[in-house]
Formats: structure tokens, C-alpha cells, sequence
């Protein structure tokens, strides 16, 4: 495995107005708190991308509701960044010079630095199909090292990885079922030209757009 650095931290994004609209923003005051930890599972299979929240920041700076807007993809990125986050401290909206509760969105980036392509990620990436469907029957079983080598590789963009990924989180293999995670693999996968990701995104989802050509 290529040797990573960890880098990850959060982006400020539109407000979501509640009731009226603030003079003043929610603002989360990340340095009074300790960064999202990255979970060892995600580490293991070198999981990284970028998650949209979504905080309902009460009068009294407490959080009300945290919801993910959009996934990164993994499940457990996306829990940890909204419950790490969660726990920073939070200055209210202000309207009149008054507090008041309103929703603020913020993306959380989970990044491992120096992801170069190593001599596997290479021969993964130039493979005909037959041996992607081999190194995803291999993941199926629990092999850690295909199972990274599919996590990267769907990171990176290739199709057969994305809808593996699909299928992972649609059937709970090794993971917890997560439809919504699914979804966002076989979307990624369907627009790559992936057959197998469209029809199962038609499955799984009637009111899907066909991916844009």
C-alpha cells in the first residue's frame, strides 16, 4: 500500500434560512474543537471523499438536528464528519441583534494525500473486464487487498469499481446495507457508461434521470 498523509477539514457553505432570514450567520468554531476522527475501517480500505451537512444551530448555540445533505459515499466518513463536527462550538444566527435558529450547511473533505497510482492500481485501471469481475469476486470474499484496490480505484473514477461499490452497500457485503450509498455509486458508475449500474439505478430508484451522454 502506498504510504498516505491524512488530511481532512471542513468548508462553510450557503445558509439555510428558519423562520426569517439572519442579518448574521451560524458560524461553527472549528478550532475549539478536536477534528472528525477518522474511522480505522475507512482507513483500512483507504476510503476518501467529501460530505455535505446540514445543522439546525439553536438560539442557545446547541445543535438541534445534523443531517448529511450528500454523501460521500461512505457511510462511515459521512458519520463521523456529522457527529465529529457536531461537537464543535456553534454561534448562533442573529437577527436584530438577537439569537435565533437557523440551518447552516457545511462540506467536510476526507483526503489521503500522495494517492498515487501504484504498479496494481495501474494494472487494475489497463485490466480487460474479466479480471475486474475476478478482483471483485475476490472483494466479495473479504479480501482487504481488493477490496482497497476497488475503494481506490472507484475513488479514482473507473466504472467497474463504482458499481461494485454499488452492489456492496445495495446487499450489505461486509457492510452495513446502506441504499443511499448504493445510489451514489451506481449513479457515478451509470454516468461512466456502466450498463449493469443503470439498469440497477432504475431498480433502485424509479424516479432516476438515464445518466447524460
Amino acid at each position: 500500500m502506498t504510504k498516505r498523509v491524512l488530511r481532512h477539514g471542513a468548508v462553510m457553505l450557503a445558509l439555510l434560512p428558519v423562520l426569517a432570514v439572519a442579518q448574521t450567520k451560524p458560524v461553527a468554531d472549528l478550532n475549539a474543537c478536536e477534528r472528525p476522527v477518522w474511522p480505522r475501517e475507512s482507513l483500512r480500505f483507504e476510503q476518501q471523499g467529501a460530505v455535505t451537512m446540514a445543522f439546525l444551530v439553536g438560539e442557545d448555540r446547541a445543535i438541534r438536528e445534523a443531517k448529511i445533505v450528500e454523501t460521500s459515499g461512505f457511510p462511515l466518513l459521512d458519520a463521523a464528519a456529522r457527529d465529529g463536527v457536531a461537537k464543535c462550538r456553534f454561534k448562533p444566527a442573529m437577527v436584530d441583534g438577537k439569537p435565533q435558529a437557523a440551518w447552516m450547511k457545511m462540506q467536510y473533505v476526507w483526503t489521503l494525500e500522495g494517492d498515487t497510482m501504484s504498479p496494481v492500481d495501474k494494472a487494475y485501471a489497463a485490466a480487460p473486464p474479466e479480471q475486474k469481475s475476478g478482483v471483485a469476486a475476490a472483494a466479495d470474499l473479504g479480501l482487504p487487498d481488493a477490496i482497497a484496490l476497488l475503494t481506490s480505484a472507484a475513488v479514482r473514477g473507473d466504472a467497474a469499481a463504482q458499481y461494485w461499490q454499488g452492489t456492496r452497500y445495495e446487499a450489505g457485503k461486509g457492510v452495513p446495507a446502506n441504499r443511499v450509498a448504493a445510489l451514489f455509486w451506481y449513479r457515478k458508475a451509470a454516468t461512466s457508461g456502466d450498463q449493469r449500474a443503470a439498469e440497477a439505478l432504475a431498480r433502485l430508484d424509479t424516479t432516476a434521470q438515464p445518466p447524460a451522454k
